[in-house]
C-alpha cells in the first residue's frame, strides 16, 4: 500500500487568545506562513496563492468551511503539486471578519482525491473538519504520512454527467448538488479531461469564476449571483480564442522577433474585454511581479504590451518605470528595454492603430481626471522609439476637429441640431457641448488640456485651453501662438492676452504721470542724507573746539552722515522693494494656483507611491497623510490646512502661496509664491522629504534589514541550525529593544512604529542617526550579533539543555539525594542558585525565551571563569556541577 506525505501550512497571523478560549487575529505576517510541515513553501504554490488562484470571499456568518481545490502546474527544476485550501472567516483586531486559509498539499498532479482522503480520516479521527486553528501546532519535517491503496472509483448520476457534456466555464453548481468532496473533484477531472483539475466547493462570493472548472454555490443566493458571473464570463469568452492569446503574449514577450500572428491574435476578436485582458496578464505574473519590483526585461516587455492593450494600466506602467518627464537622460535601463521593444512594434503600426485609437481617449480621460500625470504622457509623446509618438499628430488634430465640431454644434442655427461624433470620445467634452465659458466662469476641468498641449508645442490648443480653464492666456504663450495680438478668435472663443503686472504699471504711470512723483521722492531722499551728514559733521566738530579739528574729523563726520542716511533709506527702500516684489508675484501667484496645487497633488502623489512601493501592506492614506505633514515643515507652515488649501479656500490658499514663496527665497530662488514645470521647486522639496525619518528608515533602513535576512537565511553555519525568516526577525526585534510590531514598522510603515525603531537603533549606535546602510558598520554588527545569538542559542537547546535534562536525571536516581528524597523541582533550584542571575528556568529550558536564554549562557560563563557558556554532557562543566549541587543538597 503507497504511503503519501501530506504536507500543510496556515496564513501566517499574529494570534491573539481571548478568555472564552477563541482567537482573533492582530494583523498578518505578510510573506510568511504559520503550522507548516515544510521547510520552504514550493514556488509554484506561492507564486498560485499570489495570483489568487484559491481566493473567495467568506460571510463572517458562515458556518461551514469552503475548499479550494487545485493542480499547480510545475515549473523547470520546481515539482507540480496538488493543493486543497480550507477556508473559514475569522476575527481581526478591529472586530471585522477575513477569510483565513488552512492548506494541505501533496506533491505531484492527480492527488486531490488522495488530499481529500486525509481530510476525511482526520474528520473521523477528530469529529471536526481541519479548518484553520492557530493552535494546531505543525513541525517542519513532520507531514502526515497517510497510506490508501487504490483511487476510489465515484460513479457521477446521469444529471451531472449530461451537465459535463455541455460544460461551458465556469459550471456552476446549485447548493447541495453534489454531496461530498470527492464527487466534485471526479465532476473537475472529468471536465479537464487530462487536464490541470480546479474546482471550488461550498462557495458564497468569488471574484473570477473563469479560473475554475467547477464551482458548487453554498446557498441559492450565492448560486444565482455566480450564475451571473459566470454568464457574463460565458458571453464574453464563447469567441474567445484564449491559449493562442496567451501564447502570443508569451511570444511577445520574450524577446524574439515578433511574428504576425502573435499581433492578430491580440485584436482576434472585439469581445475580449479588457477585465479578461487583465486575467491573463495577472496569470502571466503581472500583478504579481509588479509589486516584487521585478525589472527583467521579460516583466518590462509584458507590463509595456499590457499598457498598450489595457489603456487603464498606463498610470501604474508610467509610475513603475519611474517615468516623470524629467529623467528622460538618465538611461534608466527599464525604459531602454521597453522603448526598444515598442520600437519592434512599430513595425506593425498599422495593425496596432486600432488599440492606440482606444487608448488614446482613455488617456485624454485618465489627464484630465489626474491619474496621469503631464510630463509622464508627454514624454511618451515625444520619446524617438516610443509607440505612442506615431500618435502624436493624430492626437493633436482629433483634439482640434472635435474642438470645430463644438462650434460647430453650438452655432449651428438649426433648433435641434444632431449630436456631434467626437473622435476624442464624448464624455471629455461634455462641459464645453452645454456651452464655451463667459467672463464670468471657467472650465478648470481643462487646465490638464492647457499644460499638455503647451509641452506637446501646440500653441494655439494650449492657449485655448488656457482661455476656458484660466480666462486669460499667458503673454509668452500667447505671443508664440497669435504673434503680436491682444485678442484672437478660435473655434467660437475669444482669447485674451494676459496683462502683466509691469504692464499694468507703465499703464499707471503714463495715465498718472507718476514718474515726476518718482523723481521727487528720489530728490527728497538725497536732500534728507545730506542735512543727516552735516548735521553729523557739526556733532564731530564740536568736540575737537580745542582747535584740533582735523580733516579726518570733517570726512568721518560726513562719512556718518552718508552712512545714517544711507541706512534710513536703505531700510525703507527695502521695505518697499519687499511690498514691490511680494504684491505683484502674490497675483500671479494666485491666477497660477490650480498649476500650483497639481504640481503640489503629483508630488504628495509621487512621495506617496514611493512609501506604498516600499511598505507593500501600508495604508494610503496614513502615508499621504505623513508625506503632507512633512511637506508642510519643509515649506515653514506645519499647521498649514493643505486639504483646504487646494480645494481652494482663500485664506488657508494665501498662506500655502506665502509659505511657497518665502521656501523659494530662503533656497537660492527667486520667490513666485506658485510653482510649475520651469522651477525645481517641487524637486527641491522632494529631495528634503526624501530625507526625512520615515523616508530614509523606507529607503535605506528597510532594504538593508531585508537584505540582512537574506544573507542570514543564506548563512550556511544558521541553515545547518534550520533557522527561518521568522527567528531572524524575532532576533532583530530582541536587539532592538522596545521594538513591539515589526510589521507594522516594516510592512506597513506606520510612522510612530518606525519612529519608535529608530529610536532603538539610536540607541543601539549610542547616538548615532538611526539608519542601517547596507555593509556599513551598525549592518556588519547586527548581522554578526544575531549570528552569535542563534549560535548561542543552537548551542543551548542541543548541548547544554540535554546536558542539563541528563544531570537531573542522574541526580534523581543517586542513591544519597533518594535517601532524603530530593525531587526534580529542588534539582532545578539547586541549579539555579548555583548560576547566579537565573530567574526563569522554565523561560530558557522549555520556552527557549531568547532573554532568558542568554542570561542563563551568561551565568555558565561566569561559573565557567570565562568559559563558551555551554555545558557538555559528562565533561568538565557538567561533572563540577553535579559535584556542586549534591554538595548543596546534602549539606
Amino acid at each position: 500500500m503507497p504511503t503519501y506525505n501530506i504536507h500543510e501550512f496556515s496564513t501566517g497571523i499574529n494570534v491573539e487568545t481571548l478568555p472564552d478560549s477563541s482567537w482573533r487575529s492582530r494583523g498578518y505576517k505578510v510573506g510568511e506562513y504559520m503550522n507548516s510541515t515544510l521547510p520552504q513553501i514550493p514556488y509554484v504554490v506561492q507564486l498560485a496563492i499570489a495570483n489568487k488562484m484559491f481566493e473567495v470571499s467568506k460571510d463572517s456568518h458562515s458556518q461551514k468551511p469552503t475548499f479550494v481545490g487545485r493542480e499547480v502546474r510545475g515549473k523547470n527544476a520546481d515539482p507540480a503539486w496538488s493543493v486543497v485550501a480550507v477556508v473559514t472567516p475569522g476575527r481581526d483586531d478591529y472586530g471585522l471578519f477575513n477569510s483565513f486559509y488552512r492548506y494541505i498539499l501533496c506533491q505531484g498532479v492527480d492527488r486531490l482525491w488522495v488530499i481529500l482522503d486525509a481530510i476525511d480520516n482526520y474528520s473521523q479521527k477528530y469529529g471536526r473538519l481541519p479548518i484553520f486553528n492557530p493552535s494546531e501546532i505543525k513541525e517542519i519535517g513532520k507531514p502526515n504520512y497517510h497510506n490508501i491503496s487504490n483511487k476510489p472509483l465515484v460513479t457521477l448520476p446521469s444529471e451531472l454527467n449530461s451537465l459535463t457534456s455541455n460544460y461551458q466555464r465556469a459550471l456552476i453548481l446549485q447548493p447541495g448538488q453534489v454531496s461530498d468532496l470527492q464527487t466534485i473533484n471526479a465532476v473537475a477531472e472529468k471536465i479537464a479531461n487530462g487536464q490541470l483539475v480546479s474546482w471550488a466547493y461550498d462557495v458564497e462570493a468569488v471574484e473570477r469564476a473563469r479560473r475554475f472548472l467547477v464551482i458548487q454555490a453554498a446557498d441559492e443566493k450565492a448560486y444565482q449571483d455566480l450564475i451571473r458571473i459566470g454568464n457574463a464570463s460565458i458571453d464574453n469568452l464563447s469567441s474567445v480564442d484564449e491559449p493562442s492569446i496567451e501564447l502570443a503574449i508569451k511570444g511577445l514577450i520574450g524577446g524574439s522577433q515578433i511574428k504576425q500572428e502573435w499581433i492578430q491574435a491580440l485584436l482576434q476578436n472585439e469581445q475580449v474585454t479588457s477585465d479578461h485582458c487583465q486575467t491573463i496578464f495577472d496569470d502571466q505574473g503581472a500583478h504579481t511581479r509588479i509589486k516584487q519590483r521585478n525589472y527583467s526585461p521579460q516583466m518590462v516587455r509584458l507590463l509595456t504590451l499590457r499598457a498598450i492593450i489595457i489603456p487603464d494600466t498606463l498610470p501604474e506602467y508610467l509610475e513603475w518605470f519611474g517615468i516623470d518627464g524629467k529623467n528622460k537622460g538618465k538611461g534608466d535601463n527599464k525604459q531602454k528595454v521597453s522603448l526598444e521593444f515598442q520600437g519592434q512594434l512599430k513595425k506593425h503600426i498599422l495593425q496596432l492603430e486600432p488599440l492606440i485609437d482606444g487608448s488614446m481617449k482613455s488617456v485624454l480621460e485618465q489627464i484630465l481626471k489626474k491619474k496621469i500625470s503631464i510630463p509622464a504622457f508627454s514624454w511618451l509623446l515625444t520619446a524617438q522609439k516610443s509607440l505612442w509618438s506615431s500618435y502624436r499628430a493624430s492626437l493633436l488634430q482629433n483634439v482640434r476637429d472635435d474642438l470645430e465640431a463644438i462650434d460647430n454644434y453650438l452655432n449651428s442655427s438649426d433648433d435641434s441640431p444632431s449630436e456631434p461624433s467626437f473622435a476624442c470620445g464624448d464624455s471629455i467634452w461634455k462641459n464645453l457641448q452645454s456651452g464655451l465659458p463667459g467672463p464670468n466662469y471657467r472650465y478648470s476641468y481643462y487646465q490638464p488640456f492647457a499644460d499638455l498641449f503647451e509641452r506637446l508645442g501646440d500653441y494655439q490648443l494650449a492657449s485655448y485651453f488656457y482661455q476656458v480653464s484660466k480666462g486669460v492666456v499667458p503673454k509668452n504663450l500667447f505671443l508664440k501662438a497669435f504673434k503680436n495680438k491682444d485678442k484672437s478668435d478660435l473655434w467660437g472663443l475669444t482669447l485674451n492676452r494676459e496683462v502683466t503686472w509691469d504692464e499694468h504699471l507703465i499703464n499707471l504711470l503714463r495715465r498718472y504721470s507718476l514718474s515726476l512723483a518718482a523723481i521727487f521722492i528720489l530728490v527728497l531722499t538725497n536732500l534728507f542724507s545730506y542735512m543727516l551728514g552735516l548735521q553729523s559733521k557739526g556733532k564731530i566738530g564740536l568736540k575737537n573746539s580745542n582747535g584740533e579739528t582735523l580733516e579726518q574729523a570733517r570726512e568721518a563726520g560726513e562719512q556718518e552722515g552718508y552712512d545714517k542716511g544711507y541706512q534710513v533709506g536703505y531700510q525703507e527702500g527695502l521695505n518697499a522693494a519687499r511690498q514691490v516684489e511680494i504684491i505683484p508675484p502674490m497675483t500671479k501667484a494666485s491666477s497660477e494656483f490650480s498649476t500650483t496645487a497639481t504640481v503640489m497633488e503629483a508630488l504628495v502623489k509621487r512621495l506617496t507611491n514611493q512609501l506604498t512601493e516600499k511598505f507593500n501592506q501600508a495604508d494610503p492614506q496614513i502615508m499621504r497623510n505623513q508625506v503632507i505633514k512633512e511637506i508642510k515643515a519643509i515649506i515653514g507652515n506645519p499647521n498649514l490646512d493643505y486639504s483646504s488649501a487646494i480645494q481652494g479656500n482663500e485664506n488657508h490658499k494665501k498662506q500655502l502661496i506665502e509659505a511657497i514663496y518665502w521656501y523659494q527665497a530662503n533656497t537660492g530662488e527667486k520667490g513666485y509664491g506658485y510653482i510649475d514645470d520651469n522651477f525645481e521647486t517641487d524637486e527641491r522639496i522632494e529631495k528634503e522629504v526624501n530625507n526625512t525619518l520615515l523616508f530614509n528608515f523606507a529607503n535605506r533602513t528597510k532594504p538593508a534589514l531585508e537584505k540582512l535576512i537574506e544573507e542570514l537565511l543564506q548563512d550556511n553555519s544558521l541553515r545547518q541550525k534550520n533557522i527561518d525568516r521568522i527567528q531572524i526577525i524575532n532576533a532583530i526585534k530582541n536587539t532592538f529593544v522596545g521594538i513591539t510590531d515589526y510589521t507594522a514598522t516594516i510592512e506597513e510603515g506606520k510612522p510612530k512604529e518606525v519612529e519608535k525603531f529608530v529610536n532603538s537603533i539610536q540607541q543601539y549606535q549610542n547616538g548615532g542617526d538611526g539608519i542601517i546602510n547596507y555593509g556599513k558598520q551598525t549592518y556588519q554588527r547586527l548581522k554578526e550579533e544575531i549570528k552569535t545569538q542563534y549560535e548561542e542559542r543552537f548551542n543551548f537547546a542541543n548541548k547544554t539543555k540535554p546536558a542539563l535534562e541528563k544531570l537531573i536525571e542522574e541526580l534523581l536516581e543517586d542513591e544519597n539525594l533518594r535517601q532524603e528524597k530530593f525531587d526534580r523541582s529542588q534539582i532545578i533550584n539547586a541549579i539555579k542558585n548555583t548560576f547566579v542571575g537565573i530567574t526563569d528556568y522554565a523561560g530558557a529550558i522549555e520556552k527557549g525565551n531568547p532573554q532568558e536564554v542568554e542570561k542563563f549562557v551568561n551565568s555558565i560563563r561566569e561559573y565557567q571563569n570565562g568559559g563558551d557558556g555551554i555545558i557538555h554532557y559528562s565533561e568538565e562543566t557538567y561533572q563540577r556541577l553535579k559535584q556542586d549541587i549534591q554538595r548543596q543538597l546534602l549539606e
